[in-house]
């Protein structure tokens, strides 16, 4: 740990060192021995920034179980979601016990939130739950492709986060949320420009068409 690591040599530096390097390590002792350094300091225990490299076996297991979990709420529980998540007067007008459904809705995205806590953190959680679905809903309007383009982008999000942590030695949950972050913005820019060709072809199309009818 840093605070036995600073006691150990807090000393050594202070009597050898010289002024500027004695601020340095008072501010840096100062630091380390606030409560809420443990959080960062903590190792696998850090939950703030989270640490995916060291996750064992059992959060694998826990992560495969909660997948298996929320696919079948999914699922299921399609038609209810769709409809209290987007429309709730329409959902209120079918029948839909929209006050269940908002409890379901809600579990479901903090089980997802507190799986993937020991893996990117609690700051970075939510930037992995939006990024590849917004990415997603810039290509499509139905919810099943905008699903499977979602659960697309996360993995290749993590893959590519991966990638640049082991290439340039940054920190791996930073990096996995940046890709997301990237691919979101990728997906806004290129599904605007092709939207824009596409309008632009099809009002070339008209033009013609009606400058060719008599």
């Amino acid at each position: 740990m840093v605070d036995a690591w600073v006691r150990r040599n807090r000393q050594v530096v202070w009597s050898r060192g010289r002024p500027a390097c004695r601020h340095q390590l008072a501010r840096f002792y100062q630091f380390c021995s606030c409560p809420g350094s443990n959080i960062i300091t903590s190792g696998r225990r850090c939950r703030l920034v989270g640490s995916i490299l060291t996750v064992s076996p059992q959060d694998l297991v826990t992560t495969a179980v909660a997948l298996v979990v929320v696919a079948a709420i999914l699922l299921a529980c399609a038609r209810p979601l769709q409809h209290t998540g987007f429309d709730r007067t329409g959902a209120q007008a079918a029948g839909f016990a929209t006050g269940v459904w908002d409890v379901v809705l809600l579990l479901t995205i903090q089980l997802v939130v507190v799986t993937i806590v020991p893996a990117v953190g609690t700051i970075l959680a939510l930037a992995l739950i939006v990024a590849p679905a917004a990415a997603a809903r810039q290509w499509s309007h139905r919810l099943s492709v905008i699903t499977a383009l979602a659960v697309t982008f996360g993995a290749l999000s993590g893959l590519g986060g991966l990638y640049a942590s082991s290439r340039w030695n940054v920190a791996a949950g930073a990096s996995i949320t940046l890709t997301a972050t990237a691919v979101l913005a990728l997906s806004t820019v290129l599904s605007r420009l092709i939207k824009a060709g596409i309008l632009a072809v099809t009002g070339s199309v008209r033009s013609r068409h009606e400058h060719r009818t008599p």
